[in-house]
């Protein structure tokens, strides 16, 4: 597993767009920071105004991520080729996953902490509870980017078309935005999670339906991970 790893992350640091991604959640976290002054507001304020336009643009960034690592590996489909092994397919997949998950968590971190931190330095006010201002919401991000990655995981493993992966991808991304507008369900849905998370009452509410998404989440990793140990090398 660790040289898996350690392949997997030699190719995103080969691959500039990763950088850039990057590179870009630093400047988005000060641009909010740089409205917030200019316009002479509260960054809580500047953050409820903008912050649901910089959430959408998270999700479809991290569903570009996810569907470049599993796909990158699928053109013309020969992926069965290069993966022998039963076992290697498991570490191979497993990476897969981990290095997804961490590295949209990372990119949500370099936004999110900066922010903050930056913030605390600009205002005096700007403090928040590290509990429920910064814990929790890193939670609720890492727990939806997990049930985005192991979708596409299982996507990809049964239709082996990353065309497919990414259309699936996207189009759950979409459908979880429009059912974010539906009040009574929003704090469930995963990329609400980052939002919803922060209200303790609601998270209270929310561990059953929580659990069960993240458990449906869990089994489609083991099913992706079991049909792509079993597939035919051959056809």
């Amino acid at each position: 597993m660790h040289a898996q790893l350690k392949f997997e992350l030699q190719k995103l640091k080969f691959q500039s767009i990763y950088r850039m991604i990057l590179l870009l959640s630093l400047l988005s976290s000060f641009g909010i920071l740089i409205r917030s002054v200019v316009a002479k507001a509260p960054l809580t304020s500047i953050i409820v105004t903008d912050g649901g336009i910089f959430r959408i643009i998270f999700w479809f960034v991290c569903g570009y991520v996810i569907c470049g690592i599993f796909s990158e590996d699928y053109h013309d489909k020969t992926m069965k080729a290069v993966l022998p092994l039963s076992q290697s397919r498991g570490i191979y997949l497993g990476a897969k996953v981990l290095i997804a998950t961490v590295y949209c968590v990372f990119a949500f971190l370099i936004f999110f902490l900066t922010k903050d931190l930056a913030g605390c330095l600009l205002y005096n006010d700007a403090g928040v509870d590290l509990i429920s201002g910064i814990l929790f919401p890193i939670v609720g991000a890492l727990s939806g980017i997990f049930v985005i990655v192991c979708l596409a995981a299982a996507v990809i493993t049964l239709t082996e078309n990353e065309a497919i992966t990414a259309g699936v991808v996207f189009g759950a991304i979409i459908l979880m935005m429009i059912l974010e507008n539906i009040s009574i369900i929003a704090s469930f849905v995963p990329t609400y999670w980052i939002n919803s998370f922060y209200n303790s009452p609601a998270r209270t509410g929310m561990l059953f339906p929580v659990s069960i998404i993240l458990l449906i989440a869990v089994f489609l990793l083991l099913l992706a991970t079991r049909v792509f140990c079993k597939k035919d090398l051959y056809t």
